[in-house]
């Protein structure tokens, strides 16, 4: 991948991740139990301490237009994010990104979950949905145009309320994104493909590790 061709493609990569990488700040609750150095693959390191996010947001896909643009989670009390990358790989490919958004019980992650699970569908009908910056008055003025398609890989060990996404869109950075909910938690990791790229047993695992991981009881509806 040419310098051009890797900055075209991760920033792609980012607007995708801006879903939760917002400027970190004080949590309003307690760090769940996320993800760690000893839960990675051979070689792989913590890029930052965890982050507190302040005012969580997530993309909100319009299927009659096929646009999407971030806005705040719904019900959301806070979030925490931890990205993992293997030591000295070039352009930090690939990567692992978990992030925990947290709610003050079962039902409002239920809610919350649905209504990602919807913008998901949306974004599977669409299979190319617009990017619209934040704050633009209307759709008519998409920035980046993002491919979707549903992955294979079925998913163990997190429940059954999950879904995951995958980009096809040439010239970018593949990755795929799980989402699932877990008591009052919904969980997102993005995985992004590079040389070496995660196996699909070792996606799984990680999945499942995040889940065992919360710190709160997961065993309830």
């Amino acid at each position: 991948m040419t310098r051009s061709r890797a900055a075209r493609a991760a920033g792609v990569l980012v607007a995708v991740l801006a879903v939760v990488v917002v400027a970190p700040a004080a949590a309003a609750t307690a760090a769940p139990g996320l993800l760690d150095k000893s839960d990675m693959p051979s070689g792989f390191l913590q890029v930052a301490p965890a982050s507190a996010i302040s005012g969580p947001t997530a993309l909100v896909t319009e299927v009659a237009s096929c646009t999407q643009r971030l806005q705040p989670v719904a019900g959301a009390q806070g979030g925490w994010l931890v990205q993992f990358t293997p030591s000295g790989a070039p352009n930090a490919l690939p990567s692992v990104t978990e992030i925990v958004f947290t709610y003050s019980d079962p039902a409002a992650a239920t809610a919350s979950f649905s209504q990602r699970r919807a913008s998901h569908l949306a974004r599977l009908n669409c299979q190319t949905v617009q990017l619209v910056p934040s704050g633009a008055p209307s759709p008519s003025s998409p920035t980046t145009a993002i491919q979707y398609a549903k992955t294979k890989l079925r998913y163990t060990g997190i429940g059954k309320d999950w879904f995951a996404e995958q980009s096809t869109q040439s010239g970018t950075i593949p990755y795929t994104a799980l989402t699932f909910r877990s008591g009052p938690y919904v969980v997102g990791l993005t995985f992004s493909s590079g040389p070496g790229a995660l196996k699909a047993k070792t996606m799984r695992g990680l999945a499942a590790g995040a889940r065992r991981r919360l710190r709160s009881p997961v065993s309830g509806p």
